[in-house]
């Protein structure tokens, strides 16, 4: 089966400046180094922390470490005070399995969540509470 790719819309919200999504692109945009300008993936490069104070650029031309994107997420569900053991992949599973308890095809969930096999999905199907407690 071929998937198809969709390409998420954010759209701008000129009232409010400082929850703008398009505004906070355009200014990360503005804030890397020219030879970045190009570069995709747009946000996985690391933060230059030894930038000079009159510098313009927040960013190295160096991307950002797996073993770093695994420590920024869990500082932030540290920070939210997520109970138990919190990843990257527990975010996707969490998010796969709500899907399923609201009745999403598991073929709607691949082309969401990337996953190439069906049974990948299905490994998330587990009962909910709720499920439970009606059965």
């Amino acid at each position: 089966m071929k998937m198809k790719h969709k390409n998420p819309k954010t759209f701008e919200i000129p009232d409010n400046p400082d929850f703008c999504p398009v505004m906070t692109y355009k200014e990360f945009q503005n804030r890397r180094p020219p030879q970045l300008s190009k570069m995709t993936p747009l946000f996985y490069m690391k933060i230059n922390h030894n930038k000079k104070k009159d510098s313009e650029y927040w960013l190295k031309d160096q991307p950002l470490s797996e073993h770093k994107l695994f420590k920024i997420m869990k500082n932030m569900a540290e920070t939210a005070d997520f109970p138990g053991k919190k990843t990257n992949m527990s975010a996707r599973k969490a998010t796969c399995t709500r899907f399923l308890h609201a009745l999403v095809t598991p073929i709607t969930i691949m082309q969401l969540s990337d996953h190439k096999n069906i049974h990948s999905v299905n490994n998330y199907a587990v009962a909910s509470h709720e499920m439970q407690n009606k059965v």
